[in-house]
């Protein structure tokens, strides 16, 4: 443990002591309550008390930004409440709003201290995009539109193969288990289990198949939970496995149940989280990214009645194979060229969408260029650094300048390519990486 991790310590002490006292059933229950009531609009159940004036008829995200208590942060404590709160005998509980407000308070405190430790001037768009990253999702509430877009893009003959050979659970199924818990949990924390199931078709061994990817018992994700803490600048940052698990199997009122203390935690995990459990299974990134490009079709064409819609095609001979952009989209007065760049997207986008697809972008630029041009003996070849030691890099990443390579070392690749060494090397991608020799790919 570091000095500066050690300072953090000593003020993680008080939030972690005041959750310690805190009933787990009943902080969760609070949770809950506390998430539905900002995300939904749903009403203030009567177990939660003394919750300040005007609380309780709060409607909008700007009504709730007045009462300090943020979904954002109610995930934080849940997971907190997991590894530290009283499963058995707890003396307070967060259902009263002015011990749920110490919680938020510490939890506050908490991440002031660790910005004096680690935040400087030099790191203000790190951390502005950090607060970006973990608050504007909370601002769009579920909703079926989305539910319906990514079971479109997974339902496709392809990747649905091949989310079944992964999850065992058809999309369908996956997508009828998945919303029938979503609708179940808008308004209640648990479900016992094992429960009456009236959707027909889906049995208790669908849903046992479902929750072996989206459920934990409650002992594996305490100890889970407590290994992932990091109690330094990405401690309300870092992802967490009750996003990977947000149903917890754990006894409540004495019974075997389900407690889902975020619902929108599950609605995440059944849309983007489906995509990062299985982007590395074979064949996924091509199956995905035709699913993508048929949908992006499908898009166009129900919303372009007065424009003019042609997909990929293909030309050329056996031995020059070509294909076209994936989709041209015209009127009498112009064009628009779309690619859907998404068949090699892998964990490592997450977070950094904007980046990593523009990257991927000059990346295919350059093998279709080179493809264009070889014919004029004109080479275009790319090279795909990761993080490089240049002076704003220095300047607003100071802490990864040790993991970052030396901008020599990029030059030097870009004279071997220049030289008559390269003479017959044409769309190649070179990726440098810190201790690793040049070597032909794709960043990731």
């Amino acid at each position: 443990m570091t000095t500066r991790t050690n300072k953090v310590f000593s003020f993680y002490t008080p939030l972690r002591n005041h959750l310690r006292k805190a009933d787990l059933e009943g902080s969760l229950r609070a949770v809950h309550a506390h998430v539905q009531h900002q995300q939904f609009g749903k009403a203030i159940p009567p177990y939660i008390r003394n919750t300040p004036f005007g609380y309780n008829q709060a409607k909008s995200f700007t009504d709730f930004i007045n009462f300090h208590v943020f979904p954002w942060e109610l995930e934080v404590i849940a997971k907190e409440l997991l590894i530290h709160g009283a499963n058995i005998g707890g003396e307070k509980t967060l259902e009263d709003w002015n011990y749920l407000a110490g919680a938020v308070n510490k939890l506050k405190s908490l991440e002031n201290e660790i910005s004096k430790i680690y935040i400087n001037k030099n790191k203000v768009l790190l951390e502005f995009h950090r607060m970006a990253h973990r608050q504007f999702k909370w601002q769009v509430r579920p909703n079926l539109q989305i539910l319906a877009r990514y079971w479109k893009i997974y339902i496709d003959k392809e990747l649905s193969k091949i989310i079944q050979k992964a999850t065992r659970l058809s999309v369908n199924d996956m997508y009828l288990v998945g919303i029938a818990l979503i609708g179940f949990y808008v308004d209640k924390l648990a479900l016992f289990y094992p429960p009456n199931i009236e959707i027909k078709g889906v049995g208790l061994n669908v849903l046992n198949n479902f929750l072996a990817h989206f459920a934990k018992d409650y002992d594996s994700l305490k100890n889970q939970l407590l290994q992932e803490q990091l109690l330094d600048e990405r401690y309300m940052y870092a992802f967490n496995s009750l996003r990977a698990y947000p149903i917890v199997k754990m006894n409540y009122q004495d019974r075997s149940a389900l407690v889902c203390p975020i619902p929108q935690l599950l609605y995440d995990r059944l849309i983007a989280g489906v995509y990062y459990e299985i982007y590395n299974q074979k064949g996924f990134d091509a199956a995905f990214g035709d699913s993508f490009q048929k949908y992006t079709g499908e898009v166009l064409r129900a919303g372009g009645k007065k424009i003019q819609i042609f997909p990929e095609k293909s030309y050329g001979g056996r031995r020059s194979k070509r294909k076209s952009v994936d989709w041209i989209i015209c009127d009498k007065k112009s064009a628009i060229f779309l690619e859907c760049k998404t068949k090699r997207l892998t964990f490592g986008a997450k977070g950094w969408l904007p980046y990593y697809v523009s990257k991927r972008a000059i990346e295919d630029l350059t093998i279709g260029l080179a493809e264009e041009l070889k014919d004029k003996s004109i080479q275009v070849n790319a090279i795909s650094p990761s993080d490089t030691a240049t002076e704003a890099y220095k300047k607003y990443f100071p802490q990864y300048v040790k993991e970052a390579i030396e901008p020599e070392k990029i030059a030097k690749q870009a004279v071997f390519l220049c030289s008559p060494e390269a003479n017959d090397i044409t769309g190649k991608v070179s990726v440098v990486k810190k201790g690793e020799k040049p070597f032909e790919g794709f960043h990731y």
